[in-house]
């Protein structure tokens, strides 16, 4: 497991996106059959996903967006029903950090179906070290 602390200014000033991988293929057939995503080393079929699933599965396909913009108008239970659809494919969602603008810094791709990512906020350092392969720096 690798540990990548990052301190990047105030949370609120970062989005965070979410996308389903570039080796990722969804195919939804019209409503009432089952949705199909598959990848190189998983295939999962959602016999009777619910118009929200659909909906949700297709955006991310689009590339990177912000979660929120998929839950905004989705009521409590259609929330907690898409958050448990993202527990169990997070192998195949790729989650993204973001400027303030949408342009995208960094990107966590999955690297096998059972990955799992984490994020956690860390208290500020007063202090940062930035390593690289040659050199090294602190940042005050």
């Amino acid at each position: 497991m690798a540990t990548v602390n990052l301190s990047l200014g105030p949370s609120s000033d970062w989005l965070e996106l979410w996308s389903l991988g570039e080796d990722v293929s969804f195919t939804a057939p019209p409503s009432g059959q089952p949705v199909e995503l598959r990848s190189a080393e998983v295939a999962l079929r959602l016999t009777d996903p619910t118009g929200s699933i659909r909906m949700a599965l297709y955006r991310l396909c689009l590339g990177p967006i912000r979660l929120e913009n998929v839950l905004a108008g989705l009521s409590s239970a259609q929330r907690q029903e898409i958050q448990r659809l993202f527990r169990t494919v997070e192998g195949l969602l790729v989650r993204s950090l973001a400027t303030p603008t949408g342009r995208a810094l960094l990107s966590v791709v999955p690297l096998s179906p059972r990955a799992l990512f984490r994020p956690q906020l860390l208290p500020a350092p007063s202090r940062c070290a930035a390593r690289g392969s040659r050199t090294s720096c602190t940042l005050r």
